[in-house]
């Protein structure tokens, strides 16, 4: 084989004009392609990576607001469990006030109601034993009754002021004493009563008797405007008055009144 040493030098030539063809046109340009697509790599990695942190970042501030959203709704549940037990113990407190306040009322009425009860019937069995009293005293002789009823008027007669009985002697005058009894007494007690009247008056009067079966026992003297009596009708009356008053009961021996007075 022959060796051509121009030959070789050509060759060598165009090797050396090939590769600086190809470092010219082929390498750095694509080179540059690779560096430039590397830079883009890079910076494209540097935003993925930014967009990775801020995407935790945000996935972090969302946990975040999350977990404040949880504890924000575990305070307000909470608060409103207080608060609704707050109200639950407040309406029982109410109720049981109430209760208690219509149980008091309750009782208060029906106190009440048992002592109008009691009243009445204290009252109904008053009326029924003055009624029974007067029945049984219209029953009782008139003699030795009206002789004690008729010993208290004079002594009461007899007890007034000189001046009062002054009065009475001058309406005595003017129109006698009518004396009212239960029942019509005889002639001679008739007699008996001017004279034990006319004593306690200190001067002479005409009686004249008249009958009032209302007066159940006892004696009136009725002047012209004065009235005293002593009778059993007067005292049952102040005694029922007292009992409907639920005061004690009394009675006077005898009570000097305006004529139509009580």
């Amino acid at each position: 084989m022959e060796f051509d040493p121009w030959t070789l030098g050509l060759q060598t030539v165009n090797v050396l004009v090939l590769l600086w063809l190809l470092q010219r046109f082929l390498f750095k340009p694509v080179s540059r392609i690779l560096a430039q697509r590397q830079a883009l790599a890079a910076e494209r990695l540097t935003q993925a990576d930014a967009a990775r942190a801020a995407a935790e970042e945000k996935a972090r501030s969302l946990e975040a607001e999350r977990a404040g959203m949880a504890a924000e709704r575990e305070k307000l549940l909470a608060d409103a469990r207080t608060a609704a037990q707050a109200e639950r113990d407040a309406l029982l407190a109410r109720g049981a006030e109430e209760a208690a306040r219509r149980a008091q009322e309750a009782q208060a009425a029906a106190a009440r109601e048992l002592a109008e009860a009691e009243a009445a019937l204290t009252a109904r069995g008053a009326h029924l034993a003055v009624d029974i009293a007067r029945r049984l005293l219209r029953r009782l002789p008139g003699g030795a009754l009206a002789d004690a009823f008729l010993d208290d008027v004079c002594q009461a007669v007899a007890a007034l002021p000189e001046a009062r009985r002054r009065e009475l002697r001058e309406d005595a005058a003017e129109g006698g004493v009518r004396v009212a009894l239960a029942a019509m007494p005889e002639p001679d007690w008739m007699q008996r009563c001017g004279e034990r009247l006319a004593a306690a008056l200190g001067g002479p009067v005409q009686v004249e008797p008249v009958e009032d079966p209302a007066l159940v026992a006892g004696i009136e003297l009725r002047f012209r405007h004065v009235v005293v009596r002593n009778t059993w009708a007067a005292d049952l009356d102040r005694i029922l008055g007292a009992l409907d008053d639920g005061a004690s009961p009394s009675t006077a021996a005898a009570s000097v009144a305006a004529a139509g007075g009580a």
